[in-house]
């Protein structure tokens, strides 16, 4: 998920050391090897907020209202 000032990405997944969200420079490819934020489960989601202030992850889920699953 790019930074709309487009000089950051940031990843979600596993990695070797578990769920993680990790942030690279856009420009270079090159993490910023000091930003690894830990997560409680595999990360699936990222939005960046319209401000760049703060990266939300998570799982999202999506349920039918009609019956409820």
């Amino acid at each position: 998920m790019f930074l709309h000032d487009t000089t950051k990405i940031a990843t979600g997944g596993i990695d070797i050391q578990g769920n993680a969200v990790k942030i690279w420079d856009a420009k270079t490819g090159e993490s910023f090897s000091t930003v690894v934020l830990k997560h409680e489960t595999t990360v699936w989601s990222l939005a960046w907020t319209p401000d760049g202030k703060n990266l939300i992850c998570g799982l999202i889920r999506i349920f039918d209202t009609s019956i409820w699953q």
